[in-house]
Order: structure tokens, then sequence, then C-alpha cells
């Protein structure tokens, strides 16, 4: 093995262990939201060659913006300090991730930091909250070759592991060491956990929601050629669908499709709509407003319609995307 001295580092070792700015089609800015794709294996250096997000790229991207949409497909990543900042920017701007497969572990704690982490459909994956280190025991093996490492040390508890041998004393070390690691980023996110949610399992969305692990679910939001009948099955954290369309004071208001209540809206902003509905094709059966009706009339109409404001902002988005980043860009309603 060659030891360097810190002067005298090689180029590639210097660039490994400095932070790079994120590549030109890592995000994307629309409407003024900066719109960020994190998949694969997390690590901390991104590289464009192998294709691995890097926290670095992550967090550069989200540095330079005050409104963040991630779409998240990840198993998680390794333990690393620019995780904490990733997690400290996101909760200080308005942030919120779609789960478009898996988040799990370090992609769970990112999702989780933003404001707002919703699932698209049933099957994409949530959890695997905790951590681990893997370390491999070559004891048995030297004993076997009659090789016996002998370490000198200073310290107690120094260079646990090297010669490939751990005591059950290192391993506990080694267990003390990640646990002080991951409470400290259970303390980041603020978010209490139950502890027996934090052993390493992943959930499907729908079980995520009762947990609690996510804050709504939106089950065929972005597929093409629904029915309408699945436009009112949005699951929304903290209210069981059942109880959603057994409330007597919104039945009456549940039992009408979102095309009545936008028609309703129109009616009263005394907007007409056939022009516009003619002038677009028409992916839902849902008919569009014009750009110039009450956005905000019609996103608190929602609200009385779902019962929760994550639904609603689900429900604008689909009606009509332009009021949606209208809304989105003018002030977090």
């Amino acid at each position: 093995m060659i030891v360097y001295a810190s002067h005298d580092l090689p180029n590639e070792i210097e660039m490994a262990t400095m932070p790079s700015r994120s590549p030109v089609w890592f995000y994307n800015d629309v409407d003024g939201v900066r719109e960020i794709g994190i998949t694969g294996v997390l690590v901390p250096n991104g590289d464009e060659v192998s294709g691995q997000i890097g926290y670095d790229w992550i967090l550069d991207a989200i540095s330079e913006a005050d409104r963040v949409r991630l779409f998240i497909d990840s198993p998680g990543g390794v333990v690393h300090p620019a995780l904490e900042r990733i997690m400290r920017r996101l909760q200080n701007i308005d942030s919120e991730a779609i789960v478009t497969g898996m988040c799990a572990s370090a992609a769970y704690f990112i999702g989780r930091s933003c404001k707002r982490l919703i699932c698209d459909g049933y099957t994409t994956e949530v959890g695997g909250i905790g951590a681990y280190i893997l370390v491999w025991d070559f004891t048995e093996s030297n004993r076997q070759k009659g090789y016996k490492p002998i370490k000198v040390k200073i310290g107690d508890m120094k260079g646990i592991g090297a010669g490939g041998e751990y005591s059950e004393l290192d391993v506990k070390e080694l267990e003390r060491y990640l646990r002080d690691i991951f409470d400290e980023y259970m303390n980041v996110l603020g978010r209490p956990i139950p502890e027996n949610l934090i052993d390493g399992r992943v959930y499907t969305a729908k079980k995520a929601l009762e947990l609690g692990l996510i804050d709504g679910l939106m089950p065929g939001v972005y597929t093409e050629g629904y029915e309408m009948s699945e436009v009112d099955d949005i699951i929304v954290s903290g209210q069981e669908e059942s109880e959603v369309k057994s409330e007597e004071s919104v039945e009456n208001v549940e039992m009408a499709s979102e095309a009545q209540v936008v028609e309703n809206v129109v009616a009263e902003s005394s907007v007409h709509v056939e022009e516009e509905s003619a002038k677009q094709p028409e992916k839902l059966p849902i008919k569009r407003v014009s750009d110039d009706f009450s956005a905000e009339k019609l996103f608190y109409k929602l609200v009385s319609v779902h019962g929760s404001r994550t639904a609603a902002w689900a429900a604008l988005e689909r009606i009509n995307p332009e009021a949606y980043m209208k809304l989105r860009n003018k002030i977090n309603l």
C-alpha cells in the first residue's frame, strides 16, 4: 500500500474528495420550480460516467433554488455530512417530494425533509429507516493461514478492524458510533418516528400512509387513460378513505365529480370555457377552465371536496396545470 503525504496527493484523489457542481441535465427549472430527479444509490460525489447521483449534486442544485420538487426513486445511500446539509436546506425552502419508485433509507430522509412527501401509485415503496456498517472479519482465515496481526496503538479504541479482526468490544463501538450518527439525522429531521418503524423494513405506499410515513397517496395521477372514478380515489394522510366519504357535512359535495365542481366555479366566475376547451385536446375526462378564472376559488372548493389541502393541490394540478403552477408561484396557500 502506498501512503501519500497530504501535500503529495495525486490529482485524482484530490478531485474525488472535492464537491462538484451538478451537471446541467441533473435538474430542470419549470415556472419557478426546480425539478430534480434523484435516482439510484446515492454517494457523496456524483459521477457522470457511471451515472451515480451525488449528495454534492443535490446540495448544489437546491442551494440555488427557493422552490424545489424532487422525484425520488432511490434505495438510499451512504452516511455522509452532506446528507445533513441537504435535509436542513430542504426544510428551509418550499419543497415537495414525489416518490415514483422507491424512497428508502437516506432517500427517505431527503424526501421526509421536504414540506410534502407524496407517493405516486400504490406500489411505490417507502421506508428502509435505519443504518448499517458492513465489515469483514478475517480472524478465522488468518488463523488457517498462520497469520497473527499484531496491533500497536495508543488509545483503547484506535485502529478498530485493522488487520481484518474485530473483537466484541470493537463491534459494540461501531454500533455506538453508527447510533450516534443516526440519532443526529433523526434530530435534524425533527419528526418523531415510532421506534418500531426504525427497523429497516420497506412498505408499499398505502401501508406507509397508514403508518404516517408519507403525507399523501396519488394512485394513477400520472397515468394516461384512467377512469373518472379514480379521481376521487386520492387518499390523504390522517384520513381513512371510509372516514372521508362518510362525513355527512360534505356527502352531497363528494358525490359530485370534479368536473361538476369545475363547472360550478366557472359559472360563479362568469367564465366561458367551451371555446377554450375546444382549443386544447383533453387528456382527462374533465372540462378545462380558462386562465382567467378564479384559481384560488377553485382551490378552496377542492379543499372542501377532498378535506385536505394535499389532495386539493393534486386535483388542481390534474384539472388545470397552468392554474396549479400560477398558484404555486404566487403563494403557498
